[in-house]
Protein backbone atom coordinates (compact mmCIF):
# COMPACT_ATOMS: atom_id res chain seq x y z
CA UNK A 1 0.00 0.00 0.00
CA UNK A 2 1.15 3.52 -0.57
CA UNK A 3 -0.60 6.84 -0.19
CA UNK A 4 0.54 9.74 -2.32
CA UNK A 5 -0.58 13.29 -1.77
CA UNK A 6 0.43 16.07 -4.12
CA UNK A 7 -0.54 19.68 -4.56
CA UNK A 8 -0.06 21.77 -7.63
CA UNK A 9 0.30 25.51 -7.52
CA UNK A 10 -3.37 25.81 -8.42
CA UNK A 11 -4.29 23.94 -5.19
CA UNK A 12 -5.25 20.75 -7.01
CA UNK A 13 -4.99 17.76 -4.70
CA UNK A 14 -5.02 14.05 -5.54
CA UNK A 15 -4.67 10.90 -3.48
CA UNK A 16 -3.24 7.85 -5.25
CA UNK A 17 -2.97 4.30 -3.91
CA UNK A 18 -0.36 2.03 -5.47
CA UNK A 19 -0.45 -1.71 -4.73
CA UNK A 20 2.03 -4.14 -6.20
CA UNK A 21 2.43 -7.89 -5.58
CA UNK A 22 6.11 -7.66 -6.52
CA UNK A 23 6.96 -5.25 -3.73
CA UNK A 24 7.84 -1.58 -3.70
CA UNK A 25 6.88 -0.14 -7.06
CA UNK A 26 7.64 3.52 -6.39
CA UNK A 27 10.08 4.75 -3.79
CA UNK A 28 10.81 8.30 -4.93
CA UNK A 29 9.26 10.97 -7.10
CA UNK A 30 10.94 14.19 -8.07
CA UNK A 31 9.12 17.01 -9.76
CA UNK A 32 10.05 20.56 -10.49
CA UNK A 33 6.53 21.95 -10.55
CA UNK A 34 4.69 20.17 -7.72
CA UNK A 35 5.14 19.79 -3.98
CA UNK A 36 4.87 16.01 -3.75
CA UNK A 37 4.61 13.99 -0.53
CA UNK A 38 4.75 10.17 -0.52
CA UNK A 39 3.33 8.83 2.74
CA UNK A 40 2.99 5.21 3.80
CA UNK A 41 4.43 5.33 7.32
CA UNK A 42 2.11 4.09 10.08
CA UNK A 43 1.23 6.05 13.20
CA UNK A 44 -0.67 4.70 16.25
CA UNK A 45 -2.34 7.17 18.60
CA UNK A 46 -4.81 7.45 21.47
CA UNK A 47 -3.93 4.21 23.25
CA UNK A 48 -6.26 3.37 26.15
CA UNK A 49 -6.20 0.30 28.39
CA UNK A 50 -8.91 -1.40 30.47
CA UNK A 51 -8.89 -4.37 32.80
CA UNK A 52 -11.48 -7.14 32.75
CA UNK A 53 -13.80 -5.32 35.18
CA UNK A 54 -14.05 -2.28 32.88
CA UNK A 55 -11.76 -0.03 34.94
CA UNK A 56 -9.55 2.18 32.76
CA UNK A 57 -5.88 1.79 33.63
CA UNK A 58 -3.24 4.48 33.99
CA UNK A 59 0.57 4.26 34.33
CA UNK A 60 1.73 2.44 37.48
CA UNK A 61 -1.75 1.07 38.28
CA UNK A 62 -1.92 -2.25 40.12
CA UNK A 63 -3.68 -4.97 38.12
CA UNK A 64 -4.71 -8.49 39.05
CA UNK A 65 -2.44 -10.77 36.97
CA UNK A 66 -3.96 -13.49 34.81
CA UNK A 67 -7.02 -11.37 33.96
CA UNK A 68 -7.94 -9.93 30.57
CA UNK A 69 -6.52 -6.59 29.46
CA UNK A 70 -7.97 -4.63 26.52
CA UNK A 71 -5.91 -2.16 24.47
CA UNK A 72 -7.53 0.23 21.98
CA UNK A 73 -6.38 3.15 19.84
CA UNK A 74 -6.31 4.62 16.35
CA UNK A 75 -4.30 3.73 13.23
CA UNK A 76 -3.50 6.13 10.40
CA UNK A 77 -0.83 7.21 7.97
CA UNK A 78 1.68 9.59 9.50
CA UNK A 79 0.49 13.21 9.75
CA UNK A 80 -2.85 12.47 8.07
CA UNK A 81 -6.29 11.12 8.89
CA UNK A 82 -6.11 8.55 6.08
CA UNK A 83 -6.27 4.92 7.20
CA UNK A 84 -4.39 1.91 5.82
CA UNK A 85 -6.51 -0.93 4.43
CA UNK A 86 -7.21 -3.93 6.67
CA UNK A 87 -4.61 -6.69 6.65
CA UNK A 88 -1.74 -4.44 5.56
CA UNK A 89 0.47 -5.20 8.59
CA UNK A 90 0.25 -6.68 12.09
CA UNK A 91 -0.31 -5.15 15.51
CA UNK A 92 1.71 -6.67 18.33
CA UNK A 93 1.67 -6.17 22.10
CA UNK A 94 4.91 -6.94 23.92
CA UNK A 95 5.65 -6.88 27.65
CA UNK A 96 8.97 -5.91 29.21
CA UNK A 97 9.62 -6.43 32.93
CA UNK A 98 11.48 -3.51 34.49
CA UNK A 99 13.16 -2.51 37.75
CA UNK A 100 11.79 0.23 39.99
CA UNK A 101 14.00 2.65 38.03
CA UNK A 102 12.56 1.46 34.69
CA UNK A 103 15.59 -0.53 33.54
CA UNK A 104 14.73 -3.66 31.48
CA UNK A 105 14.90 -7.09 33.12
CA UNK A 106 15.39 -10.00 30.73
CA UNK A 107 13.98 -10.14 27.22
CA UNK A 108 10.62 -8.67 26.17
CA UNK A 109 7.85 -11.18 25.49
CA UNK A 110 5.23 -11.18 22.75
CA UNK A 111 1.83 -11.24 24.47
CA UNK A 112 -0.57 -10.83 21.54
CA UNK A 113 -0.56 -10.25 17.76
CA UNK A 114 -3.22 -9.77 15.07
CA UNK A 115 -3.49 -8.21 11.60
CA UNK A 116 -4.57 -4.59 11.48
CA UNK A 117 -8.35 -4.11 11.30
CA UNK A 118 -10.29 -1.76 9.03
CA UNK A 119 -11.82 1.59 9.99
CA UNK A 120 -8.65 3.07 11.51
CA UNK A 121 -8.99 1.72 15.04
CA UNK A 122 -7.95 -1.36 16.98
CA UNK A 123 -9.22 -3.18 20.07
CA UNK A 124 -7.16 -6.12 21.31
CA UNK A 125 -7.98 -8.25 24.36
CA UNK A 126 -5.68 -10.90 25.84
CA UNK A 127 -4.90 -12.55 29.17
CA UNK A 128 -2.14 -10.74 31.04
CA UNK A 129 0.83 -12.54 32.59
CA UNK A 130 0.25 -13.69 36.19
CA UNK A 131 2.93 -11.48 37.69
CA UNK A 132 5.36 -8.76 36.70
CA UNK A 133 8.68 -7.82 38.24
CA UNK A 134 8.25 -5.66 41.37
CA UNK A 135 9.03 -2.57 39.25
CA UNK A 136 6.22 -3.50 36.86
CA UNK A 137 5.86 -4.42 33.22
CA UNK A 138 5.83 -1.97 30.32
CA UNK A 139 3.35 -2.92 27.62
CA UNK A 140 4.07 -1.66 24.08
CA UNK A 141 1.68 -1.68 21.10
CA UNK A 142 3.69 -1.97 17.87
CA UNK A 143 3.01 -2.02 14.13
CA UNK A 144 5.07 -4.89 12.65
CA UNK A 145 5.45 -6.76 9.35
CA UNK A 146 5.12 -3.51 7.39
CA UNK A 147 5.28 -3.65 3.61
CA UNK A 148 6.75 -1.53 0.82
CA UNK A 149 9.27 0.39 2.89
CA UNK A 150 6.69 1.59 5.41
CA UNK A 151 7.88 2.31 8.97
CA UNK A 152 6.24 2.61 12.38
CA UNK A 153 6.76 6.26 13.28
CA UNK A 154 6.03 6.47 17.04
CA UNK A 155 7.07 3.18 18.72
CA UNK A 156 7.69 4.55 22.23
CA UNK A 157 4.50 6.61 22.37
CA UNK A 158 2.10 3.65 22.73
CA UNK A 159 3.16 2.20 26.06
CA UNK A 160 1.94 1.85 29.63
CA UNK A 161 3.68 0.57 32.77
CA UNK A 162 1.52 -1.59 35.05
CA UNK A 163 2.13 -3.66 38.20
CA UNK A 164 0.79 -7.21 37.80
CA UNK A 165 0.16 -9.36 40.89
CA UNK A 166 -1.68 -12.65 40.60
CA UNK A 167 -0.49 -14.15 43.87
CA UNK A 168 -2.19 -11.86 46.37
CA UNK A 169 -5.57 -12.87 47.82
CA UNK A 170 -8.60 -11.90 45.77
CA UNK A 171 -11.76 -11.05 47.71
CA UNK A 172 -14.82 -10.84 45.48
CA UNK A 173 -17.26 -10.34 48.36
CA UNK A 174 -17.38 -10.99 52.07
CA UNK A 175 -20.51 -11.59 54.12
CA UNK A 176 -20.49 -12.52 57.82
CA UNK A 177 -22.07 -15.94 58.34
CA UNK A 178 -23.03 -17.68 61.55
CA UNK A 179 -21.77 -21.21 62.00
CA UNK A 180 -24.31 -23.94 62.59
CA UNK A 181 -21.83 -25.90 64.69
CA UNK A 182 -21.76 -24.95 68.38
CA UNK A 183 -18.85 -25.91 70.57
CA UNK A 184 -17.58 -24.73 73.88
CA UNK A 185 -14.74 -22.89 72.12
CA UNK A 186 -17.17 -20.88 70.00
CA UNK A 187 -19.23 -19.90 73.03
CA UNK A 188 -16.23 -18.42 74.80
CA UNK A 189 -15.42 -14.82 73.76
CA UNK A 190 -11.73 -15.35 74.54
CA UNK A 191 -11.20 -18.50 72.45
CA UNK A 192 -12.62 -18.07 68.94
CA UNK A 193 -11.93 -21.07 66.73
CA UNK A 194 -12.69 -21.02 63.03
CA UNK A 195 -14.07 -24.30 61.65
Amino acid sequence: FRRVLFRSESSTEAIISVEDDLGLSVDRWETSTMDLVVENDIQLDGMRVWEETGRQLYPMDWVRGGFNLSFSGTIHFQDSQLMPPAGSFSLRIIGQNVTFDGDPIGEPMILYEEVNPAFGSYNMTFMSPIESAPGGMIFYVQAVNLKNGSTFTNPNYNSIRLILDGNSPLVLSATPMRSEEHTSELQSPCNLVCR
